[in-house]
């Protein structure tokens, strides 16, 4: 996100490097914008499937032949909203 620093600031509601560090440093969780910049990094695409919603992707500046799957869950377990990893069974 410091590198693409210009495309997520304006999504960030406090002090960018605040926010940064937030993130970087404690149990924070993260959401959409944080996805984006993962994707970017890994330059993978980003399934996020969900029960109740439609599935996102996000995707890389370029297209990528590597796809993740992760889902998306508003209140389960007492955690709140948070994100799950997926991997084929088998």
């Amino acid at each position: 996100m410091r590198k693409y620093r210009a495309d997520f600031e304006p999504f960030v509601d406090a002090d960018y490097e605040a926010y940064l560090s937030k993130i970087e440093s404690t149990a924070e969780w993260g959401g959409d914008i944080e996805l984006q910049a993962m994707s970017r990094a890994l330059g993978a695409n980003i399934h996020v499937h969900s029960a109740a919603l439609a599935e996102q992707i996000f995707s890389p500046a370029a297209p990528s032949p590597l796809h993740f799957n992760v889902s998306f869950h508003r209140h389960d377990f007492g955690l709140g909203e948070h994100y799950n990893s997926l991997r084929p069974s088998g």
